[in-house]
């Protein structure tokens, strides 16, 4: 099990990198002479030999950092841009619509990252796309507050079962191997959707229901992470660990 999680960009977003590595050919020795004797003919020069210096490789991109924004109101909050997948924690307090965008260079809006009436706390992937990220976008009546972190900070389901509430990201630790099921238990109202990724990219969805609900599928071998998108209370369940 890697404790650092491999996370790729994922949705047909993945860089595979391959270590090339050249191993120089042996030259071929010229004849010798004993002492003493004559040779008859000219020896063949030897080859020159030349030794192929690596190139040095870059330094690991170093982890991101937390960074958390505080607000009221609708906003438009500029972020570092990236393109990397990132999580976004967001908590609102009120009555109304709470919604948050992510918005790329030309403007336009991309991620939807929350989607609440009232009081809200949930987690979503930012830039499974691939596609640059370069502010927030915020519509509220409320107080708010987001924090974009890095994947690897994701929550990690380590037990066969976990429960939660509302939106989530997690990690499976481990990842899913051979053959393995998940059950998906929905306590909420409306729309209950959980997905899985594996390490390349594939996206498998796991559960689709409305209400109260429970459904049991296969969980794709190599799946690393799943989202959980409902508004109530949840619990999934996995074989094989």
């Amino acid at each position: 099990m890697v404790i650092g999680m491999p996370f790729v960009l994922l949705a047909g977003c993945i860089a595979t990198v391959a270590a090339i590595v050249d191993t120089p050919s042996t030259p071929t020795a010229a004849p010798t002479m004993s002492s003493g004797s004559q040779a008859t003919e000219d020896a063949a020069p030897t080859p020159e030999q030349t030794t192929e210096t690596a190139e040095p490789s870059s330094p690991p991109k170093p982890e991101p950092k937390a960074k958390t924004y505080k607000g009221s109101g609708s906003k438009v909050v500029r972020i570092q841009p990236t393109s990397d997948i990132r999580l976004v924690t967001s908590t609102a307090r009120g009555s109304s619509n709470f919604i948050v965008y992510g918005v790329g260079p030309d403007g336009e809006e991309r991620d939807l990252l929350a989607n609440d009436i009232g009081n809200h706390r949930g987690t979503r992937l930012m830039n499974l796309d691939g596609e640059e990220t370069v502010a927030l976008k915020v519509e509220a009546e409320g107080t708010w507050t987001i924090a974009v972190k890095p994947v690897t900070s994701a929550r990690r389901w380590t037990k066969p079962r976990l429960a939660g509430a509302g939106d989530d990201v997690v990690y499976l630790d481990p990842n899913s191997s051979g053959f393995q099921t998940i059950t998906s238990k929905f306590a909420g109202e409306g729309n209950f959707v959980v997905y899985g990724y594996d390490g390349d990219g594939n996206e498998s969805l796991l559960a689709n229901e409305i209400d109260k609900s429970e459904a049991e599928t296969t969980l794709p071998d190599s799946t690393f992470l799943v989202t959980i998108e409902g508004d109530g209370r949840w619990t999934l369940e996995r074989t094989g660990i």
